[in-house]
């Protein structure tokens, strides 16, 4: 929820972290700081109401599924362990968006080819929501297909996709100017 939520105040955050730029910037490296601290247990115990387990917030069918459909790729065969283990809660996670490529619209895969940051808000609706809602985000954006450069612009998406998938999408728009700004940071810091 600190992703979404704005600072109040400059000074929200605590002054140690106020060289975040804002409280979602905040979200994101506490996120990473877990990651680092826990290494590939991190999330292991995450699990959601509906069922969803581990970092990458697996369903157990959606898990079987990929286990059947990649069996050369080496996962564990567990649902408890094999979403418990970040490495290779990530790699199936790989498979589940390849197995989604090769199945969803041509469209689809154009998008994403042309610019992958924008195309892979459909990925994420049909990680979310399966492939049908992905193309049914696809075909209701229409010419609009540029919408989400900015984070501003995603909310628009409230009618295609879940709630929940468009929290997703949003705070992805939101990691890329964050990941882009960190960059930025970082050049300017970077002796020549």
């Amino acid at each position: 929820d600190e992703f979404f939520n704005d600072c109040p105040r400059p000074e929200s955050p605590a002054p140690e972290n106020r060289i975040f730029k804002n409280c979602s910037e905040y979200a994101a490296y506490k996120v990473l700081v877990h990651y680092a601290r826990n290494g590939t247990k991190a999330f292991s115990y995450v699990f959601s109401k509906a069922g969803a387990k581990g970092a990458m917030q697996f369903m157990p069918e959606t898990y079987k599924m990929v286990l059947r459909q990649y069996s050369f790729a080496g996962l564990v065969p567990s649902f408890e362990k094999g979403t418990s283990d970040i490495v290779n809660a990530i790699q199936a996670a790989m498979c589940l968006l390849d197995f989604d490529m090769v199945v969803m619209h041509k469209g689809i895969k154009y998008e994403f080819l042309r610019n992958p940051r924008l195309g892979s808000i459909y990925l994420m609706a049909a990680y979310n929501g399966g492939t049908a809602r992905a193309e049914r985000l696809y075909r209701s954006l229409g010419v609009r297909r540029r919408c989400c450069q900015t984070v501003e612009q995603v909310p628009t998406l409230n009618r295609e996709v879940a709630r929940e998938t468009n929290g997703y999408i949003i705070k992805y728009v939101g990691l890329w100017d964050i990941l882009d700004n960190s960059l930025a940071s970082l050049n300017e810091k970077t002796p020549e």
